[in-house]
């Protein structure tokens, strides 16, 4: 397995007619299985602390506000680990 970080793209995690708890824990088993320093610990804790997301519209700007919640979460951390992403057409 490489050590590298692999890009987390919020687009091709969800699809459409996902429930917004389904789409948090499809993007929190993403985050597990590509970015390193992410342990299985850390999935649990963060799916307890990060709210399914329900005020966005689309699958993926759901994904996209799960993984921006996860993001600044994982700031905290004494050694956070990187997660990249594709720039957002939404921004």
């Amino acid at each position: 397995m490489s050590t590298a970080a692999s890009t987390v793209d919020p687009d091709t995690i969800a699809q459409a007619g996902d429930s917004p708890e389904t789409i948090r824990d499809k993007v929190l088993y993403t985050l597990y299985h590509t970015v390193p320093g992410i342990e299985l610990e850390d999935v649990l804790e963060l799916r307890v602390l990060i709210d399914p997301p329900t005020n966005e519209d689309s699958h993926s700007r759901q994904a996209q506000a799960v993984l921006t919640a996860v993001q600044e979460e994982v700031e905290t951390w004494p050694d956070p680990p990187t997660i990249h992403t594709p720039p957002s057409a939404y921004e």
